[in-house]
């Protein structure tokens, strides 16, 4: 027999905000010339639903990164709003933006390991000079 999850309203009404927060900016660019294209990874609500921490992937290179997490952020009370008439709460939660880098890390580890069978088939392939 399954085990019922728990009912965990916080996981739900972040996958909520998720949905809706992605809704919103597929419908139309932020004004902010620092704001790029960004897949929401994921959203984690404090327990009382107040704060909303979302993470985000921006598909650009370094400092162009954060600069675009830095827009999002600027643009938290418009979106908040925006927001707003789509949640089923008293309370719209505070939008916090964050750089999800799990991406990255991967590619990084990718290329390590690559490096790393790439230097052992060289070892096998020279003599040794016993």
């Amino acid at each position: 027999m399954r085990r019922k999850q728990p009912y965990n309203r916080p996981d739900r009404f972040g996958q909520h905000v998720q949905r809706e927060l992605a809704n919103i900016l597929l419908k139309g660019p932020l004004r902010d010339p620092d704001a790029r294209p960004v897949i929401i990874t994921h959203v984690g609500m404090s327990k009382d639903l107040r704060v909303a921490n979302i993470n985000v992937q921006v598909h650009a290179e370094g400092e162009e990164k954060v600069k675009a997490v830095e827009a999002l952020q600027r643009a938290a009370g418009f979106l908040r709003r925006k927001l707003a008439p789509r949640l089923s709460s008293r309370s719209i939660p505070e939008l916090r933006f964050h750089l999800d880098d799990t991406l990255d890390e991967v590619d990084r580890l990718a290329q390590l390991l690559q490096n790393l069978e790439t230097n052992d088939h060289e070892s096998t392939l020279e003599p040794d000079e016993s």
